[in-house]
C-alpha cells in the first residue's frame, strides 16, 4: 500500500482507480519488520477476527499463517473480492 490508496484512490495503467477498502495505517511500523515483530504486534491488536495476509513470498506466508493464533487467516488470491 502506498501513499495514494491510504488517500482513496490508486493508478492502474495510468487510469485512476478508486480503492473501495477500509485502510488503516501504522505508524513508525517499518517495512523490515521481521516475523517476530509482527507477531508481537499482532497480539495486541485484540485479536482480530479474520488476518489477511497479502504481501509476501507464498511459502513465508503458510509459515507464518501457522503462527498466527486466535484469528482466520486469509491469503486472498489476485483478483479476489471481498464484500463491504
Amino acid at each position: 500500500m502506498g501513499r495514494s490508496e491510504i488517500r482513496g484512490g490508486r493508478r492502474v495503467f495510468r487510469e485512476e482507480t478508486p480503492v473501495r477498502a477500509k485502510v488503516y495505517t501504522i505508524g513508525g511500523f517499518s517495512v523490515h519488520t521481521d516475523g517476530e515483530q509482527l507477531l508481537a504486534w499482532h497480539g495486541k491488536t485484540g485479536g482480530p477476527h479474520t488476518t489477511y495476509l497479502v504481501h509476501g513470498e507464498e511459502d513465508v506466508m503458510q509459515r507464518f499463517a501457522t503462527r498466527l493464533k486466535g484469528t482466520k487467516v486469509v491469503m486472498p488470491e489476485l483478483h479476489t473480492e471481498f464484500p463491504l
